[in-house]
């Protein structure tokens, strides 16, 4: 079939390699069973080259979405995860275990970058803070395990870790991609590192989450059609039959138009079959888009794609705006000044409406250029993609930055125009997550500073009035007389302290390993298990100066306060 032609390049493996690939495609979802998904909420994947494979999908509601997929690169392996936090969990072992003994084919340790979490199953994996780190991983480790947006501030990256999986490295990137765009308001997930590297692969993130259920997650085996190029054949070739059928292949294919750019092989052919009249795509509550209209649904959501890439002076009005929002009725144009601050808020009304397709000017005075603002026409922050029955079309704002102090939108629905502005003091280099960190770092910081004043106050009194009957009688000599005229000393609190420690360890270090052994080769999340982390936890929050106090006053209080001479 002539669709496939355009995927020949994305990459060449030995038929060894895609035998064993085969293989472990095969029975992955039951190997790996049910899932601990914890407090995490995975996003979508998907699958759409030659060499790639949807592994197991996740039940969201009504539809089965792709959560983990993997592809042979060359000579190297790379798989895509939902949210990193699945290869965290404890119970997730077999998960972990399972994906590794396909990926992780070298004798060289796994690599993980910033503060990642991954389970036992991992075992000790070298770990490096910062992607300038990348070149470092790429030497010492056979497997990388890498965050979605793992280079967004370092472009060069993408081609070093490309690299790595050509020549026989593995590799996973984890999601979910919701949270990379809530995170980057404004752009496309066509603009995220992770996906612009795995895009050759034949994999990618798409927007969305699945929903765990009771905090877990039944991985299940895939049907054909979750693969993108099978959806894309069966609609070519007219085999949707059922409305169960229409619902995979749209989402399928929804997913990929949402996560591939329009130049991408599978976006060309997916825009070749869908309608371009814009009137055919105008949902209402009377009449909703409903996941039966799957072709009208990929149409609207290629429209979206396209329009965004416009110049302002190319966008028209779309049929669907004298639906939702409705028809504007005033001519009257005008220049005005918005006065924007003052207040704690991240959006600034200017009282204007933007009619359908007509160009928007800012212009910001020179002490705001560089401030992180941004234009956005339309006030509704929600989008419907991910529902099965559309009463309106589903995006209809638009947000893009303020550059140079000057920015131009034009929007094919109109809508009232604001300013909008996020933390300025570290958006232009870290985004809203590294302003937070950054905050929080500060503020960590304060009181640190503020906790070690007592505390460097107490060490200079005692330094400043100790040090003058320092000595080695002072060192050797107990309060204990044994003489008359015998100095004092402290020996009597050296041998004490050195005594209790000793047989505090002698005590506690065998219970302490063989909790450890238990906890982690037989325990298995046992109801034993559970009580004795719980305690060791407790322990290990509390201060050890607070159990002795407290175990001296259960002794007192038991045996009485004993000799006080």
């Amino acid at each position: 079939m002539t669709f496939l032609l355009g995927f020949a390049l994305l990459s060449t493996v030995s038929r060894e390699a895609q035998t064993d690939f085969n293989a472990f495609a095969t029975g992955f979802a039951t190997q790996a069973g049910t899932v601990n998904a914890g407090g995490a909420l995975p996003g979508p994947v998907m699958a759409f080259g030659e060499n790639a494979k949807v592994l197991a999908v996740g039940k969201d509601g009504k539809s089965l979405r792709p959560i983990i997929a993997a592809a042979s690169y060359v000579k190297g392996r790379v798989l895509v995860i939902g949210h990193g936090g699945l290869l965290a969990q404890a119970g997730n072992d077999q998960l972990s275990l399972t994906i590794l003994k396909w990926l992780h084919q070298s004798s060289k340790p796994i690599g993980l970058f910033a503060d990642m979490i991954v389970n036992p199953a991992f075992g000790t994996p070298k770990r490096y803070r910062a992607t300038s780190e990348i070149q470092s991983a790429i030497d010492q480790c056979g497997t990388l395990l890498v965050g979605q947006s793992f280079g967004d501030n370092n472009p060069e990256s993408i081609a070093m870790l490309d690299k790595f999986v050509q020549n026989g490295g593995g590799l996973i990137l984890t999601g979910p991609a919701w949270g990379w765009m809530q995170l980057n308001p404004g752009k496309q997930l066509t603009d995220q590192s992770g996906q612009k590297l795995m895009a050759k692969m034949g994999l990618g993130f798409t927007d969305g989450t699945i929903e765990p259920i009771k905090g877990k997650i039944e991985l299940l085996t895939p049907e054909p059609a979750h693969h993108v190029l099978v959806a894309l054949a069966q609609t070519k070739n007219k085999m949707v039959k059922t409305p169960a059928q229409s619902k995979l292949i749209g989402d399928t294919l929804e997913s990929a138009m949402s996560g591939l750019t329009n130049d991408h092989p599978v976006s060309i052919q997916l825009s070749q079959m869908l309608s371009s009249d814009q009137n055919l795509i105008r949902p209402t509550k009377a009449k909703p888009l409903t996941t039966d209209d799957f072709q009208l649904r990929l149409s609207a959501q290629y429209y979206d794609k396209t329009w965004r890439a416009l110049s302002p002076e190319q966008v028209k009005a779309h049929p669907a705006s004298q639906d939702f929002p409705g028809p504007v009725t005033g001519k009257d144009r005008e220049d005005m000044t918005v006065r924007v601050g003052g207040k704690k808020r991240s959006w600034w009304s200017t009282g204007s409406y933007a009619a359908p397709g007509e160009v928007i000017t800012v212009r910001l005075p020179s002490n705001l250029k560089d401030l992180g603002l941004r234009l956005r026409i339309g006030g509704h922050n929600d989008t419907l993609w991910h529902l099965d029955k559309w009463e309106r079309f589903p995006s209809i704002a638009l947000e893009i930055p303020i550059k140079d102090g000057v920015a131009k939108a034009a929007n094919p629905f109109g809508g009232l125009v604001y300013l909008v502005a996020l933390p300025a003091w570290s958006l232009a280099v870290e985004g809203r997550r590294g302003a937070t960190d950054r905050m929080m770092t500060g503020l960590i910081w304060a009181t640190f500073v503020v906790a070690m004043v007592p505390l460097g106050s107490l060490i200079y009194t005692v330094v400043e009035r100790g040090h003058k009957v320092v000595s080695s009688q002072f060192l050797t000599y107990s309060l204990f007389k044994t003489a008359p005229g015998q100095p004092d000393g402290i020996y009597h609190a050296i041998m004490g302290t050195l005594i209790i420690t000793l047989g505090a360890a002698i005590i506690s270090i065998p219970i302490g390993v063989l909790a450890a052994i238990y906890l982690v080769e037989y325990g298995k999340r046992n109801r034993l298990a559970r009580v004795v982390t719980f305690l060791v936890d407790v322990m290990t929050g509390i201060p050890s100066i607070v159990a002795g106090l407290f175990a001296f006053a259960l002794f007192t209080l038991l045996f009485g306060a004993g000799f006080q001479g």
